[in-house]
């Protein structure tokens, strides 16, 4: 592990901190969510790649973490998740 991974699976899965205990499947989707959004880069997140020194690398992991901690929250606030919020 390394910094960017810690720093980054804290801002993905914030939203489980809405749910009174989530499941395991959850923890598991939302770090596959992040991975997938880590891999892909979603808009703007690879443009933050080209910050100086470590930056870059910390900062496009953070930018993709916090598109699935959205996600996932809209997804909990929607209510498809018995139990949500």
């Amino acid at each position: 592990m390394v910094i960017d991974e810690i720093a980054a699976v804290p801002f993905a899965a914030w939203p489980l901190a809405l749910l009174h205990t989530p499941p395991w499947w959850l923890w598991l989707a939302v770090f596959i969510a992040w991975r997938l959004a880590d891999i892909v880069k979603p808009f703007p997140a690879r443009r933050f790649e080209s910050l100086p020194g470590g930056w870059g690398i910390v900062m496009d992991d953070l930018m993709s973490a916090v598109y699935v901690g959205v996600a996932f929250w809209a997804y909990f606030r929607i209510g498809w998740i018995q139990g949500a919020m």
